[in-house]
């Protein structure tokens, strides 16, 4: 069986990137992130290059562990700040 996640966003060319996409899957404890920024966009391409960089880095992927439990809880500042702090 396959799950897909299917995201009902606005289709117009002038759709700002702060409009909310939100998955189309009611009750599936879906957390839904605002990204409100590019660099909001960007947060979870930094967090996955870092892991790359540092793998088997223990005390980094700590702080990287704080970045994505951040970016799950709506925080995109303060993983922000701690992948600023990291870089």
């Amino acid at each position: 069986m396959t799950w897909t996640k299917t995201l009902s966003c606005p289709s117009s060319p002038t759709a700002k990137l702060r409009s909310v996409c939100k998955p189309n899957v009611k009750d599936s404890g879906y957390v839904s992130t605002v990204w409100s920024t590019p660099d909001d966009l960007r947060l979870p391409l930094r967090l996955f290059n870092l892991r790359r960089t540092h793998e088997g880095d223990v005390e980094i992927n700590a702080q990287l562990d704080q970045v994505f439990d951040a970016i799950v809880a709506g925080d995109l500042e303060g993983a922000q700040a701690i992948l600023d702090n990291l870089s």
